[in-house]
């Protein structure tokens, strides 16, 4: 078996990368009748290893089991772009079409709030009609993640320039833009809160983008020269944290997923989907176990899943 040692990424750690996958494809989650979706956007793991899937088209979220058997159906007032799971108190986090709503684990509605509106730069807006400026607004309601650490939620939506990440508090009130200008690929800019961390897949950028909650910069996991990883035109897309600690980064030009340690440290190669195509979102998460890894497929509105390896 062949590895080799690639350059220092964050902080002059060495990043060591092997071109044996842990993981290979094994079947798809989301093709029963009862637990298909008619336009998956997001997926996340709740608390008991189940899939939660966002279905945009279908304005609902569904509850899957590992053996794709429907556990729930939640059904919502606006479109769902953007999910994820919070353990500190067990709740859905849920972003989409203009609206931002929190779900116990019931599927109740615990607290929901329109989503932040980025401003129209000033010199811009005084150029437009009033009707001009509600039309360009009306644009810009997209939600393309949400995640949250401690006491602070953030979610990411589509601005004028880039893509802007607010932070809530768990009410989701006093929103506070800490990031503006993120650039991204065919619509995409996925972020993921662990601890005092912001991890951004700035696809653009070629790196997962560290921040504190204010939005200052710490650090990058950046793809060195000659590395394997972060290959497509815009890299990557999506990023997860496993039960492990450890960082689950998928990019769509190949559709495959590695894992990093917080610190840089490129820790395998996890697996590859071949027949998933284009500039897409590949939301990624672990099973508590690590041995099962799910990819979204928006072609084929299914979950796949990466099996690891006897």
């Amino acid at each position: 078996m062949r590895t080799w040692v690639i350059a220092a990424v964050v902080s002059g750690v060495m990043v060591t990368e092997s071109n044996a996958y842990t993981h290979e494809p094994k079947g798809s989650i989301g093709v029963k009748k009862e637990t298909r979706g008619k336009q998956l956007s997001g997926l996340c793991m709740d608390g008991d290893g189940n899939i939660v899937t966002a279905d945009e088209a279908g304005r609902c979220l569904r509850v899957i089991t590992p053996d794709d058997t429907l556990k729930a159906l939640v059904k919502l007032d606006f479109a769902p772009q953007a999910v994820s799971w919070s353990a500190s108190d067990k709740t859905v986090l849920v972003a989409g079409s203009g609206k931002l709503a929190v779900l116990d684990a019931s599927g109740k509605v615990v607290c929901s709030a329109s989503l932040p509106q980025a401003d129209i730069p000033e010199d811009k807006a005084k150029k437009m009609s009033a009707a001009e400026r509600e039309s360009l607004a009306s644009r810009y309601k997209d939600a393309t993640s949400v995640t949250s650490s401690g006491e602070d939620v953030f979610v990411t939506i589509r601005a004028y320039t880039g893509f802007t990440v607010y932070r809530l508090d768990r009410k989701l009130e006093n929103p506070k833009a800490i990031l503006s200008g993120l650039r991204g690929c065919c619509g995409q800019m996925d972020a993921m809160a662990s601890g005092d961390t912001l991890y951004v897949a700035a696809n653009c950028d070629f790196e997962i983008g560290l921040y504190d909650r204010e939005g200052k910069k710490k650090g990058a996991i950046k793809k060195p020269n000659g590395a394997k990883y972060f290959d497509g035109c815009c890299e990557p897309k999506n990023v997860s944290m496993g039960a492990d600690g450890s960082l689950y980064v998928a990019e769509s030009g190949k559709c495959a997923v590695n894992r990093f340690s917080t610190d840089g440290k490129h820790l395998g190669e996890v697996g590859i989907i071949k027949d998933i195509g284009g500039c897409v979102r590949v939301t990624v998460a672990a099973s508590p176990d690590g041995s099962r890894v799910y990819m979204l497929d928006t072609q084929k509105n299914i979950v796949r899943i990466l099996q690891k390896k006897d």
